[in-house]
């Protein structure tokens, strides 16, 4: 298989992986469909892919290769995406899309979903792709296609790019298409041809009389066959078969614990010491740290996610606890200044209850008493 046929693969996964996490997260079902994987340039990517008023996510790419990626959706979906996050009613939704407004809880909202792309990504090419990549979100910008450039280093030079276009459906609203734009040399396609190159090449060889026809999912070759989509079928099922095999079979040899996930491990220690002195034992990881060990060690009762300002860095470690792929304790979210916006968000990432910091040893004590149930 060479390298773009691997790439066109990994692409594929990742884009059915994203559309499961994104379900997940707004509670409602999302697919992806008419994939559309293909190289292109910057001129083109704005001439022919990308018409509206558009939000622009950046991606940083580090590992084997260091660099610069990008996420493009209309605006209207991307307040769509947000507002359906923060349950926010459809008529105000639908004013928002109207006035082009895309700001406050509803740009906050979104860059938790642009969040779960990014992780779905580094997900997906860490058990799928041979080299070393991870994709973390960065910034956001507005952009309108018409005003770009293509000479220019804005938003991002001209190049040679690899895009996964992809049409979002979610139920009872019109959403357009997400785009994923990264440069070809990050995934070792430096030297595929573009669309635009590759439809010069076949008038060409047509006026030679010389035959070259594109590869399947190329631009102007044939859709997938059967025999590539068993092929990318059976890799699915490996891997899932492979995922199955390495579920534990036996019971956590270690005792039951109530875990603490903190941005800071200082915030934890009241709890550590209310808790201990309750008898619980207790365990405190920080956000960056892995959490599917401590599933397979011990008998996890509950969990307080503390965040010492609620935002962005809590959510995403909630939502790293959904990926661990084992059923959840009850989680509490303990913080600070919580508003209404941040209350729902935190539902909808798996809040048993909310705890607002500072609190008492008689408050947490009452979240344990409530939620979270003795050893088994």
């Amino acid at each position: 298989m060479d390298q773009r046929a691997i790439i066109d693969v990994v692409y594929k996964s990742a884009i059915e992986n994203l559309a499961s996490e994104m379900s997940a997260l707004l509670g409602q079902t999302l697919t992806c469909d008419d994939i559309q994987l293909l190289m292109t340039s910057k001129a083109d990517l704005f001439s022919n892919h990308c018409i509206e008023e558009s939000i622009l996510t950046h991606f940083q790419v580090s590992g084997d290769h260091e660099s610069l990626g990008f996420m493009l959706i209309q605006l209207p979906d991307a307040v769509t995406l947000g507002g359906t996050l923060i349950m926010l009613p459809e008529d105000q939704i639908a004013e928002q899309k109207k006035t082009g407004q895309f700001d406050g809880d509803i740009a906050e909202a979104y860059g938790e979903i642009a969040n779960i792309i990014s992780g779905s990504l580094t997900q997906v090419f860490q058990d799928r792709y041979p080299k070393q990549l991870r994709f973390i979100k960065t910034k956001t910008e507005t952009v309108v296609s018409t005003k770009i450039d293509p000479a220019s280093d804005q938003p991002f030079p001209e190049g040679n790019y690899y895009l996964a276009s992809f049409a979002i459906n979610l139920e009872g609203h019109e959403l357009h298409r997400i785009l994923l734009i990264f440069p070809g040399e990050i995934f070792d396609l430096e030297n595929e041809q573009t669309a635009t190159d590759a439809a010069q090449s076949q008038t060409t060889t047509a006026a030679t009389g010389e035959t070259s026809k594109p590869e399947p999912e190329e631009w102007g070759g044939q859709p997938t066959t059967e025999a590539t989509t068993a092929n990318t079928v059976e890799a699915g099922e490996t891997k899932g078969a492979a995922a199955t095999a390495t579920q534990p079979g036996v019971e956590p040899a270690g005792p039951p614990i109530i875990l603490m996930i903190s941005d800071q491990k200082a915030d934890a220690d009241p709890f550590v010491e209310i808790l201990s002195s309750a008898g619980h034992d207790c365990q405190v990881l920080t956000f960056q740290d892995e959490v599917k060990g401590l599933f397979q060690q011990h008998q996890i009762l509950g969990i307080f996610l503390i965040m010492a300002q609620v935002g962005e860095k809590g959510f995403a470690a909630a939502i790293k606890l959904q990926a661990a792929g084992r059923p959840l304790p009850p989680i509490i979210f303990a913080g600070s200044k919580w508003t209404r916006s941040a209350v729902l968000r935190a539902v909808k990432y798996g809040a048993k209850d909310i705890l607002i910091l500072p609190a008492s040893g008689e408050d947490i004590q009452d979240k344990v008493t409530r939620h979270i149930k003795k050893a088994s």
